[in-house]
């Protein structure tokens, strides 16, 4: 074999090799261009994202601050009333244990979270009585029932 012979072959070899990097050149161009627009979607994602979560913050904040005035508003207002057992009723929780979980109970079956067969069993302290006795002070308080002077 002579030079003559090899020389088509070498063409044919760095013409071939030119434009495979030719094509990986201008993939990469494509991958760089592709990424630049991931990142600047990413970064306009992370803004709305922040921004967003921002608005809830200050939703929340102001939420909050409003149930804090209502509830300072309602504290006042539960200083300066004349009968102390209003306050004392409002505080003592008044429906029973067995019928808040009876209503849970439902609302969880209606949603189809609970199936029908499943039984739950509570155990309730009987409180009837001192619930009776709180509901007749803030009627009527001892001061008023039993003619006693408030100290």
């Amino acid at each position: 074999m002579d030079a003559f012979d090899q020389t088509p072959v070498d063409a044919a070899y760095a013409e071939f090799q030119a434009e495979y990097e030719r094509k990986i050149q201008e993939t990469a161009l494509e991958h760089e261009k592709i990424a630049e627009e991931n990142r600047a979607r990413a970064l306009e994602a992370m803004e709305q994202f922040k921004a967003e979560r921002e608005r809830l913050r200050e939703a929340k904040i102001e939420a909050n601050r409003s149930l804090e005035q209502a509830t300072i508003e309602k504290l006042d207002a539960d200083l300066v009333n004349e009968n102390p057992w209003e306050r004392v009723v409002s505080l003592v929780e008044l429906e029973s244990i067995k019928t808040k979980a009876a209503k849970r109970l439902a609302e969880a079956r209606a949603r189809g979270e609970i199936s029908e067969e499943k039984k739950v069993e509570l155990e309730e302290v009987d409180v009837n009585r001192m619930k009776q006795i709180f509901l007749q002070l803030k009627q009527e308080p001892l001061e008023l029932t039993r003619g006693i002077e408030s100290h």
